[in-house]
């Protein structure tokens, strides 16, 4: 038994059904598909004046293959506070290895003492 699915002709899915009709019309297909589309090896129809292909229209699906303009914006804040985390902890990992080179000339410069009072106290046991 075959299901008839009766779509009204206002619904979304309707409105649907029939904009991506008339889009695969076009013949705009790409180069580059969309996710969507590459995982289903379709070929992918592009309107940009929706900034979708036609399957992610007639699945009302958020098309991947155009990027629109805050996305851009988004991928470029997160990029520019990971480069500010980033030279920041590049500054605090110098200054910390400036710290241990430090510490580190101070453990010696206190080695060399110790050898010097150990050899001082060796000579008076003698006496």
């Amino acid at each position: 038994m075959y299901l008839n699915w009766v779509f009204k002709p206002s619904s979304s899915v309707a409105k649907r059904c029939r904009l991506s009709k008339k889009l695969r019309h076009n013949d705009s297909s790409v180069m580059c598909l969309c996710n969507h589309c590459s995982n289903r090896f379709m070929k992918c129809h592009v309107d940009t004046d929706f900034d979708r292909c036609v399957e992610c229209v007639h699945l009302d699906r958020k098309c991947d293959l155009i990027i629109s303009e805050t996305e851009w914006e988004r991928v470029h804040k997160k990029w520019a506070h990971l480069h500010a985390e980033l030279s920041e902890t590049l500054t605090k990992a110098a200054h910390l290895q400036k710290q241990q080179e430090l510490i580190e000339s101070y453990w010696k410069n206190m080695m060399q003492r110790e050898f010097k009072n150990i050899e001082e106290l060796k000579k008076n046991e003698r006496c």
